[in-house]
Order: structure tokens, then C-alpha cells, then sequence
């Protein structure tokens, strides 16, 4: 069964032959229970050739009752989650490098099929000047300032671009947005933030994913909160998304959003007294796809702190976090840039500093630097995602989706 193991459909194709003729042979004689469960433990690249097989196949794999339990069965799975890079050009001109990794160094590890090579590609967007970000929910890589931009799905290649959001002028102010998805509908929902001008309370925004595309405004709850004050406000506030919630970063506390109910919470952070801190930067991190974590960066003392949340509705608001790790970053610090986790593979962290990913195995407590540099850049921005055949043309059809496709 190693042919159903490899890597980009444009690499497989030569082998479509093979798999038809085993279809009328080996096949014959396995029933379709199996052949659902091989399915479904065949990585997301390879689906989409053996999609080409017969219709039987295509069938199952087009499914979507399928393609979330795929999802959910390579989530934590090591070689489905991908990694993509972000940097914006020099010259301004509102072309963005994007890097699919699939092939690290020095690790001894691979993101991906050992024979695949890195993919480089070009995305035009129009940030307007604002700092374009990069964020993932489970199978979508997605753009935004404090607007959603695009969303794309690295593994079908397909790239959307999304409605602009009904914001009053002069009225409210944009201030955030979250990419999300409701499992209790099996929906892919879009969240835009903004602060009401006359009395600073929160206001937001929904965008299901669907044939309509429409944003519509949900009653809002009746114990309005006051816009909180997010970290990064200047740039839009990038929003984590950890099992069925979005969460921001505002100060002393974290926003919370529920995707299916559609209300909000907040949360305190973890006490970080103790610890003395110098020069320190704060982020929210979901970089083990289950858990939501709280990163404090101490650049004074070149040590990182991670906390993770165990339970959110908890009497006891001091049990909400536990703490992690406290590693020292000192042999990867770059001076005047963060550290920032950006996943967990197994054992090994993967971490952002400067222009590079460098890797940090939790058993050994040792570092591999530069795993991964992107060019001679000052610094990119790096994000995970699960690999997964969710569809983008099978949720809001064909006309609001085109290609990105790899630079020849």
C-alpha cells in the first residue's frame, strides 16, 4: 500500500494507471468498510489524485462526513501539519512571498514527503499599507490586517477572497477579525471586530461561508462590553482559534468568542508575578492545534515562558492555567525581535526568531537553529496548519475561488 503515500498530485499523476489496474484486481477483494478506513488514513495529498480512481472513491473522499473525520484523525498527526511562510517585498508593491514547507533541515524530520521540495509562490493583495498577517483554522491558511483578506487551502491550492465587511465610517473603527469554524454545523464562519465611536463598546461582525457570502450583525449581547484594549491595536489583533473558540489578546485579559453560540467572555491571564520579568513581550499561541497557551518572551533574561489553558469555565480563576515550559532562548536571541512559538511536532517546538525557524526538543532541552531560513530577510512571519481536502469551491462554489499555484 506505499503508493498511497506520496506526495502533490502533479507528482502522482504518473501513477494513476497503477491504481485503476489494482482497482479490478487486489481490491476486488477488500471490502468497502477497509477501503474507507485506508482512505482515511491516506495523507490529504494524496486523496486528491485517488479521487481520479473511480467513483466509488470519489465518493467517499468528496464526502464531507469523510473529510472531517480526515481532519480530525490528522490533526494531531505529525506529517499533517504543514507550515507556511509569509514576506512582504521591499518595494511595497503589494506582492507577498509565501514559502509551502515542506522539507526542513538538520532535524532529521520532514514536514511532508521526504522527496518533496519547498514551494514558493507569489500572493497580490491589497493591505492598503496596514500590516498584513498570516493565521490558520485547521485547513485554511488565512490573510488580514484588521479586515480578513483572503483564505486559501495549501493542499488544493484554492485562494478565495473575501467580502469586505459593512463597517460605518466615522461611526466605528475596525479593530480585529477571526477565522473560525462551528463544528456543531459544519460551518467556516468569519468574525470582524470594531469599536462604536460614541461609547467604545465592542461590536462585531459574522460571515458564514456559503453560497450567500453575506456579513450579517447578530443581536448583540445585552451586557455590552467595553472594547478591550488588544495588544497590538495599531495592526489588528491576530486571533487564535483552539477547539470551537477564537481568542484575542487585550492586555490583562483574552477576549473569547464562541464560534457556535456567537458570544464573547473574557478571561484573565496568567499570573506572571512571580517570575520578576524585564523587556517582555506577551502573545496567545494555539500551537499544539488542542490547547490554547499564554507566551510571555522575557528579553531581559533570554527565557520564554509558556502557560497552557486546562479548563475555561473553572470557580477557581487561578486553575484556569498551568504552566508549561520556561526555555532559554539565549543561543537563538536576535536583538529587538520577539520569539514566538509557532508549533509543536511530537516532541519538538518549533519557534520563530528573526527570518528563521529554530527547533527546540523538549526531552533533550537542546536547540537546532535554523531549521528553516527564509532568504536574507530581516524577519517572516510563519504559521502551522492540518493538511486536509476541504474543498473551498464545495462551501461558496466555483466564482468566488481561483488558484495559487506554486512560481513555475
Amino acid at each position: 500500500m506505499s503508493t498511497l503515500v506520496s506526495g502533490h498530485p502533479s507528482e502522482l499523476s504518473r501513477s494513476k494507471r497503477s491504481y485503476q489496474d489494482t482497482r479490478n484486481g487486489v481490491f476486488q477483494y477488500v471490502s468497502d468498510h477497509l477501503i474507507y478506513e485506508i482512505l482515511l488514513r491516506t495523507p490529504a495529498e494524496s486523496l486528491l489524485v485517488l479521487k481520479s480512481v473511480c467513483k466509488d472513491w470519489c465518493s467517499i473522499i468528496k464526502d464531507p462526513n469523510f473529510i472531517r473525520q480526515h481532519c480530525d484523525h490528522h490533526m494531531t498527526k505529525e506529517q499533517s501539519i504543514g507550515l507556511v511562510s509569509l514576506l512582504e517585498r521591499e518595494d511595497c508593491s503589494g506582492i507577498y512571498d509565501l514559502t509551502n514547507i515542506n522539507k526542513l533541515c538538520k532535524t532529521g524530520n520532514e514536514f511532508g514527503n521526504l522527496e518533496r521540495q519547498n514551494e514558493q509562490l507569489q500572493l497580490s493583495t491589497h493591505a492598503d499599507g496596514r500590516l498584513l498577517k498570516i493565521t490558520s483554522c485547521n485547513s485554511f491558511v488565512c490573510f488580514h490586517t484588521e479586515f480578513p483578506l483572503h483564505m486559501w487551502n495549501p493542499v488544493t491550492r484554492e485562494l478565495m477572497m473575501l467580502p469586505k465587511p459593512g463597517i460605518r465610517n466615522n461611526k466605528e473603527v475596525a479593530t480585529g477579525c477571526g477565522f473560525g469554524f462551528d463544528a456543531s454545523h459544519n460551518e467556516y464562519k468569519v468574525i470582524q471586530l470594531y469599536k462604536r465611536v460614541d461609547d467604545s463598546t465592542l461590536g462585531y461582525e459574522v460571515l458564514t461561508l456559503g453560497t450567500a457570502m453575506s456579513w450579517r450583525r447578530p443581536i448583540q449581547q445585552k451586557d455590552s462590553l467595553l472594547h478591550p484594549n488588544f495588544w497590538e491595536f495599531e495592526s489588528g489583533q491576530e486571533a487564535i482559534f483552539v477547539e470551537g473558540s477564537l481568542y484575542w489578546h487585550a492586555t490583562e485579559h483574552i477576549l473569547c468568542f464562541d464560534v457556535t453560540t456567537e458570544r464573547f467572555e473574557l478571561i484573565q491571564v496568567p499570573d506572571r508575578t512571580h517570575l520578576k520579568l524585564g523587556s517582555y513581550c506577551e502573545l496567545l499561541v494555539g500551537f499544539d492545534r488542542k490547547s490554547l497557551c499564554f507566551m510571555s518572551h522575557d528579553e531581559t533574561h533570554e527565557m520564554l515562558h509558556l502557560w497552557k489553558m486546562q479548563q475555561r469555565h473553572c470557580s477557581d480563576k487561578k486553575s484556569i492555567w498551568i504552566k508549561g515550559y520556561s526555555i532559554d532562548v539565549s543561543f537563538i536571541s536576535v536583538p529587538d525581535t520577539h520569539i514566538t512559538p509557532v508549533c509543536i511536532r511530537g516532541k519538538k517546538i518549533y519557534l520563530r526568531y528573526g527570518n528563521g525557524l529554530a527547533c527546540y526538543d523538549t526531552e533533550s532541552q537542546a536547540f537546532v537553529k535554523a531549521v528553516f531560513r527564509n532568504g536574507g530577510a530581516d524577519c517572516c512571519e510563519f504559521v502551522a496548519y492540518t493538511k486536509s481536502i476541504v474543498c473551498l469551491k464545495d462551501i461558496v462554489g466555483s466564482s468566488f475561488v481561483s488558484s495559487l499555484e506554486p512560481n513555475c
